[in-house]
């Protein structure tokens, strides 16, 4: 329960995000602009069967981070993601949904705020405020 918690409260964060500056996200806690982020694509962090490395991985406001499959925090597991992070994700639906999944025993820390967002939305949304916030993928 505490983690679904951990994750209503980064959801509410990126829809705050969706109506700022978008290549600036992140300035306020010394994040480069988005343009300039090289994109590491979380799923290949993660073994064959889509779990990160049991202990501590970090995604920080330095790179562009997607995903294109189910990426799982283990029993065992934290995640850390930290302020003006975006983390976008190709769209599917149904039981081939992508997601981040945190099971049970792993943890996930991430503690954006107003002016340092952590972004989840979709590959489709070019972060520049076009992207509706009533989209679902």
């Amino acid at each position: 329960m505490k983690n679904k918690m951990k994750l209503a409260l980064v959801a509410s964060t990126a829809v705050l995000a969706v109506a700022s500056q978008a290549q600036s996200i992140g300035s306020a806690c010394g994040c480069p602009d988005v343009s300039l982020r090289p994109t590491v694509n979380l799923s290949a962090l993660a073994d064959g069967s889509g779990n990160l490395p049991v202990g501590n991985t970090t995604l920080n406001c330095a790179n562009l981070y997607t995903m294109n499959t189910k990426v799982y925090v283990p029993d065992g597991g934290d995640l850390f993601i930290e302020p003006g992070t975006v983390i976008k994700i190709a769209d599917n639906s149904g039981i081939n949904a992508n997601a981040l999944i945190v099971t049970r025993g792993g943890q996930i820390w991430a503690n954006g705020s107003e002016s340092c967002p952590i972004i989840f939305t979709s590959t489709a949304d070019g972060l520049d405020g076009n992207y509706a916030v009533t989209n679902r993928g």
